[in-house]
């Protein structure tokens, strides 16, 4: 699906930190990534929003990947995205 690769520089703990939030809520860092640069090409701006990880886990992400029959599944967040706009 994807042929272009993309070097980006951070520094190592932002990204072991990516790494951990993306995993715990069932995805890629790639396919967050990627998610991202495609809201950037579809709306041509910048949003950026900061939660508090603690609060991510209170929405019961856990809760919704235990009771997948009743919510729908997404391997990567480029679905999710493509079936949101």
């Amino acid at each position: 699906m994807y042929n272009t690769t993309i070097n980006l520089k951070t520094d190592q703990q932002t990204k072991k930190q990516a790494q951990k939030i993306a995993e715990e809520m069932g995805f890629s860092l790639s396919s967050i990534i990627n998610a991202y640069l495609k809201q950037f090409v579809r709306n041509k701006k910048i949003e950026i929003r900061l939660y508090d990880i603690s609060a991510l886990k209170e929405k019961s992400w856990e809760t919704d990947r235990k009771n997948a029959q009743k919510t729908k599944g997404y391997k990567s967040a480029d679905k999710l995205l493509d079936d949101l706009l």
